[in-house]
Parts: C-alpha cells; sequence; structure tokens
C-alpha cells in the first residue's frame, strides 16, 4: 500500500492528513499524536487478549522524530485541534496531560488523591486519575531522567507499556505507590532530536527503543499551497467492556514469531514490534469511529502494517543519523588533538633551536654530546630537527671530527634569529622555518593602529574560500601551519581558523610531521591516517607471536617514518593495555615488556 493509498484508505486519515498540512505539520507526526490520544479514551480495563503469556495494555508509545525547532510541539496542538472526543453524554473528554519526572512520579500520578486528613489515608471518594498523557518535548530532559543515579524511570515506563503493576509497596502509606495492573491507561511522547536518541537507542538491549511507533515531524511531499484547514472531526468515546478481540491474521502473525523465536531465527526483542502494530491497529478502530464492538479488523492491522512500516523506516533514519553525528564528532576531536599536538610540537622545537643558539653563542663551539645534554630533556628529541634546520638555514656550522661532530655559530647565527613567515602552503613542500623567533614586546597603539583592516569575511567562509582556491590550483593537500599562518595573515584568530578546520567536510587529517598535520581536501582523496594510538595497535599486531619485549628502536623508527612525534609514541605505547614498563637495572629508560593478549584483556 502507497502512502497516497494510506491517507485516502479512510476518511479520519484523509481529513488527518488535510487538517495536518493546512497547519504546515507532518500528517504522520499528527497521525501519531492523534493515535496516543485515540488509545487514551479506551478504558484502563479494557486490553487485548492473553495469546502470547498475560493480556497486554494498550498504552501506546510514540517519538516524535526531526530536528529542533521542526515542529513537535505544534504536531501535538494540530492532533488536538483535529479531533474533539466526547463522552458519551456529550462532554468534552479533557485528558490529563503531565511533563515526565520520576518512575516514582508517574505510578504516584495513579494513586488515590490524599484526603488530607492524615500521612497514612486516602480518600477513597476524591477523583482518581486512571488515564494521564504524559509529554516530553526534548528527548535530552529523558536522557538526564534515565541517567540519575538509582533512576527507575525507564524500567517503570517498560512496565507501563505492558500495563504492569507500578510503584513500590512500602512500610508507610504516605510513601507507598502501589498501582495494580491494567488499572491505568497511559499515553508517552516524546520529542527526538536525531543526533540526540541515545537515551532511547541505548536502551535497545532493554527493549525500550522497540516499544515506541517512531514518526517524522517533516514532510516533504508539503503542497506549496496551503490546502482548507477542514472543521474538527468529533469521536465518542467506546463503550467497550472486555477484552479486544484480535483478528485471526495478527495471531497467526504472532504466532509464527513465537515458533522463529523458540527456534532462535528472530530478535525476541522484534516481538514488541508485533504488539505495538496490535496497539496501533486498536488505535486506528478508535479512530475510524467503531464504538460499539470491540474488534480489530484485518483493515485495521493492514493499515497499522503501514505505520509500522514508516516507524522502521524513521528509526533506521534516526539511527543513521546519529551513526554521522557521532564520526563527525570523533572526526573533530581528532583534527582537534592533531591541531594541539602540532602546536606543542612546532613549540618544543622553536624551543630547541633557541637552546642550541644560545649555548653556542656561550661557548663557541660544543661537541654533540655535549651540547645535547644541556638541552632541556623534554625537547631532546627535537635536538637532531633543530640542528639540521638551523644548520640548512646557515645559522651554525656542522664539523665532522675523529671522535664525533662539532657545532658552532655562523656569523649570521651570533644573535636569536627572526621567524620568517612561511609562504608555500601545499602538497610535499613543507615550508621551512629560517630561524627561531626571539622574545619580542609590540606596541600596544600599533595594534590598535586604524590602518589594520579587519576581515570582511567570517572565518568559517574565509577558510571555505580559501581551501576552494587551492582546490581550483590543483592541490590535493594542504599543510595546516601554513594555511593557519595564511588565515592569520588575512586577520582571523588562530582557535577560529582551527574551528573552521573542524568544521570543514573536506578537511581530514592526511598525516603528521614534525612541523604539523597535512590536511586532505580533495574528498574523493583515500587516506590512511590514523590517529597514533591506532596505530600502536596495529604495530602491536604486527610483531612475532612469541615477542616478549618491545624493541624500542624499531618502534620509533617504524613510528616516526609514519610522522608520529617520539613524544607521543612513547606516551601511546606506555598507556597500551599489553605494554607493562619495567625498570632496568643501571638505565634510564624501563623495559617495555608486551603481554599477551588474553592477559591484557
Amino acid at each position: 500500500m502507497t502512502a497516497v493509498e494510506f491517507w485516502s484508505s479512510r476518511p479520519i486519515l484523509a481529513h488527518l492528513h488535510q487538517f495536518a498540512q493546512a497547519r504546515r505539520r507532518c500528517p504522520w507526526a499528527v497521525l501519531g499524536v492523534a493515535m496516543v490520544r485515540a488509545a487514551g479514551i479506551i478504558p484502563p480495563a479494557t486490553g487485548l487478549p492473553p495469546h502470547v503469556g498475560g493480556r497486554a495494555s494498550l498504552n501506546l508509545f510514540v517519538a516524535l522524530t526531526g530536528p529542533s525547532g521542526a515542529g513537535k510541539g505544534t504536531s501535538e496542538s494540530a492532533a488536538r485541534d483535529a479531533i474533539l472526543f466526547r463522552w458519551h453524554h456529550g462532554d468534552p473528554v479533557e485528558l490529563p496531560e503531565f511533563p515526565i519526572g520520576s518512575g516514582e512520579g508517574i505510578a504516584r500520578t495513579f494513586m488515590p488523591p490524599a484526603t488530607g486528613k492524615g500521612k497514612d489515608e486516602t480518600d477513597a471518594q476524591a477523583e482518581q486519575i486512571t488515564t494521564a498523557m504524559f509529554s516530553v518535548p526534548e528527548v535530552d530532559t529523558a536522557a538526564g531522567l534515565f541517567s540519575r543515579s538509582g533512576s527507575t524511570l525507564e524500567s517503570e515506563l517498560r512496565k507501563v507499556f505492558s500495563g504492569e503493576q507500578l510503584g513500590f509497596t512500602n512500610a508507610q502509606a504516605h510513601t507507598r505507590t502501589r498501582v495494580p495492573a491494567h488499572s491505568y491507561r497511559c499515553g508517552l511522547i516524546v520529542g527526538v532530536q536525531p543526533g540526540r536518541a541515545g537515551a532511547l537507542l541505548d536502551g535497545a538491549d532493554g527493549g525500550t527503543p522497540q516499544r515506541f511507533v517512531w514518526l517524522p515531524v517533516l514532510d516533504a511531499d508539503m503542497p506549496d499551497e496551503r490546502p482548507d484547514e477542514p472543521a474538527p472531526v468529533t469521536i465518542t468515546q467506546p463503550r467497550f467492556s472486555g477484552d479486544l478481540v484480535v483478528p485471526d491474521v495478527a495471531r497467526d502473525a504472532i504466532d509464527a514469531h513465537q515458533l522463529a523465536m523458540h527456534r532462535g531465527t528472530v530478535d525476541p526483542l522484534d516481538g514488541h514490534r508485533l504488539l505495538v502494530r496490535l496497539k496501533v491497529a486498536a488505535a486506528l478502530m478508535v479512530l475510524d469511529g467503531r464504538d460499539e464492538a470491540p474488534t480489530i479488523n484485518d483493515e485495521d492491522w493492514h493499515l497499522a502494517g503501514v505505520v509500522m512500516a514508516m516507524s522502521d523506516h524513521t528509526r533506521a533514519w534516526v539511527q543513521r543519523e546519529r551513526t554521522e553525528a557521532a564520526r563527525r564528532s570523533n572526526r573533530g576531536r581528532a583534527l582537534a588533538t592533531a591541531e594541539r599536538d602540532e602546536v606543542v610540537s612546532d613549540r618544543k622545537l622553536q624551543r630547541a633551536k633557541q637552546a642550541i643558539v644560545r649555548w653556542l653563542n656561550k661557548r663557541g663551539e660544543l661537541a654533540r654530546r655535549d651540547l645535547l645534554a644541556r638541552v632541556k630533556a623534554d625537547i631532546r628529541d627535537y635536538f637532531d630537527t633543530a640542528v639540521a634546520e638551523l644548520a640548512e638555514d646557515g645559522q651554525i656550522v656542522v664539523i665532522e671530527v675523529a671522535n664525533g661532530t662539532r657545532y658552532q655559530l655562523t656569523a649570521e647565527g651570533t644573535a636569536v634569529p627572526e621567524v620568517q613567515p612561511p609562504n608555500p602552503q601545499v602538497n610535499d613542500a613543507v615550508p621551512e622555518y629560517s630561524a627561531v623567533p626571539p622574545a619580542t614586546v609590540t606596541d600596544l597603539d600599533s595594534r590598535r593602529s586604524p590602518e589594520t583592516e579587519r576581515p570582511k569575511l567570517s572565518c568559517a567562509k574565509w577558510f571555505d574560500n580559501h581551501i576552494a582556491e587551492l582546490r581550483a590550483a590543483g592541490h590535493t593537500t594542504a599543510e595546516s601551519f601554513a594555511v593557519f599562518a595564511a588565515g592569520e595573515a588575512a586577520g582571523y584568530n588562530r582557535q577560529n581558523l582551527a574551528t573552521a578546520a573542524n568544521n570543514h567536510p573536506d578537511v581530514r587529517v592526511a598525516g603528521r610531521r614534525n612541523k604539523g598535520t597535512t590536511w586532505s581536501i580533495d574528498p574523493t582523496q583515500q587516506i590512511d591516517y590514523k590517529p597514533v594510538h591506532e596505530w600502536v595497535d596495529d604495530y602491536l599486531a604486527t610483531l612475532p607471536a612469541d615477542t616478549t619485549e618491545i624493541d624500542r628502536g624499531h618502534f620509533r623508527a617504524a613510528g616516526q617514518q609514519r610522522g608520529y612525534t617520539w613524544e607521543n609514541l612513547r606516551k601511546a605505547i606506555r598507556q597500551h593495555p599489553r605494554v607493562d614498563p619495567q625498570p632496568v637495572r643501571g638505565q634510564r629508560e624501563s623495559a617495555w615488556i608486551l603481554l599477551p593478549q588474553d592477559v591484557a584483556s
């Protein structure tokens, strides 16, 4: 059955479809709310017969899914206005609506009201609530309530779905919240943003998401021209007594699922889907205006199947969106970590260069071992790179002697040199720093100079344009620090530039070097960059099975060849669950003992 056939199959469905579009709301969302309200006017004592196990309740849960501000709350209002429910004597039905709080709070909603005469007394004559609608506009609210220490909300909602006994039988009456099974009718509507659906989807093992009908709040087929709003339809409360009659086609489907479950060929939690479908069929029966015979017919069942197909489609979409949001978040964190490591690495390299120049300026000439010993331990890993760059820039002279290597300053290197801004920005040519920057003092007045032109574009827009220009020039990669330098020269700060990089869909980490991160800027390019801890996992997996100690030199060479700094490599290997650092007598460095996989796990 197509969507067009579904909405035209019954007058009430056609009415809801037109009313929803007249209010610019999605018909599926309005139908979902209408079904919860229709189930709400069925007497609490009426349920579904015990075809499997015990009797089942008609309490119905609906998840309205869509981005924030898409109209979840107004869909509820449209459903209330589209259908007027009345008692048999003609008065309108006012379904009590409550925000959700705790599991105990749900049970207390259906408790007889206290008399006020004493904490242990209740008034049997006072009006007791037996039907209630609970609404959660944002799923974050439910997530916060679920995660509270000692929270019983999620488990109580599962009981509510089945109509089970609620609450707790405590010694004192004022703390007792026992509500008998099938003595209450409850509906639940939750607004769900796809990226924040974890509160429901994470309860899959307990069957929480399978207990909901998932319906969208956005309608891609919304007509350009708003249809006329029809007058509300009036539906009278059903005169049901006893349980509903279930059609054979539904019984057969449930029975087939039970057999398959016993044989292990289906997920037992899928059984909730068939029960939800029966509840939807019962709600469609009430919406059809059949208030005398408590019978779900074959058409109710088939129409409910269309609703459940939309529910399955919507839930799958929510799951995909949530997975994609998690992927984007992980990618952003990885990129931010890479940029942070780059800044730290650059700073340490500059410190190493400054220290080398400073000591050579003091001593005139030093042997490698003497110069290395004077460099602080935390920047010694950058010594070789610093020496190579200073020599290439003409700041120092490397002298090979019989027993090693010595260094001395050139005439140009007698003062601490300045950093020249990098110009090349792309591909394999990594721009080189010509020297080490001195400590400088900036004139505050110069920083306030009116001649400094403020950027005309937002940082994100400038970044998008810059990446587009690089791609148009035929580049597929870019060096991050050079792009940042260009952005800072254009008047943007490093933090905003890093945020723009994190948010750009085509910027991915492709590699790491001592000088920074290489980005891929081509969305079609295949990259194999991994965070250092993932690379360490792969490295350990390639070692022979009988390896008991990690070869430090081989590990360092392999990691640095992939672009990781020794500092990050050493940190990652020490934190790995399979590595047990053991001190070695007479040596500064500990031995890295490799634990067997089964011991580490």
